[in-house]
């Protein structure tokens, strides 16, 4: 329906029955002045004038939440992670924030295989940050030795990196690599 009709119909709906009534006059109708009928027209008026412009606010908030929402997503950090061999042999991990809102309360679990023997051992590794800042030309980059952090066995290879974070509004993101695959991961509905 068009939005220009409404006040069309309104004005038929509410005048409608008046006419009628002024057409049949019933025993108790004594009947409307000029006056009264104007008074009521534009009371009816200001009805539908208040019908409609709550109906504007409540189209404005929509598209005001649409609006916020994109401009949440256009700050998602995407917080990037990945591993090298060393010529040491030692592997190194690297995590970047490159996306364009800072990562908050960065948690990290990589999971590195190693061998006592002949048996092959998984181990997990945990360490996070408070702030991994925004990608704004120059991303902070970070790169950890897993050899030198305490109670990390002799890496043979690494299985897998999932870092957790969230942004400034506090949506919760993840990413999971693995050899050859990066899986970022984004709330379903945005705060």
């Amino acid at each position: 329906m068009d939005r220009t009709a409404l006040p069309g119909i309104i004005f038929w709906v509410l005048f409608l029955p008046l006419a009628a009534l002024e057409l049949a006059k019933p025993d108790w109708y004594t009947g409307w002045t000029r006056a009264d009928w104007i008074s009521l027209g534009v009371a009816a008026g200001t009805l539908a004038l208040a019908g409609i412009t709550a109906w504007n606010v409540l189209v404005t908030q929509r598209v005001i939440g649409a609006e916020d929402r994109r401009h949440r997503q256009s700050l998602a950090p995407i917080v990037n992670t990945w591993w090298h061999k060393k010529r040491s042999g030692d592997y190194s991990l690297h995590i970047v924030n490159s996306g364009p809102g800072p990562a908050l309360n960065v948690r990290v679990d990589g999971v590195v295989s190693y061998y006592e023997g002949r048996e092959e051992y998984r181990h997990t590794i945990k360490f996070r940050w408070q702030v991994l800042s925004a990608n704004l030309g120059n991303p902070q980059h970070r790169e950890l030795d897993l050899h030198a952090l305490p109670g990390t066995p002799q890496v043979e290879s690494v299985v897998s990196i999932h870092a957790r974070y969230v942004d400034m509004f506090g949506n919760e993101y993840s990413s999971l690599t693995t050899k050859g695959n990066f899986v970022w991961t984004r709330p379903p509905r945005l705060r």
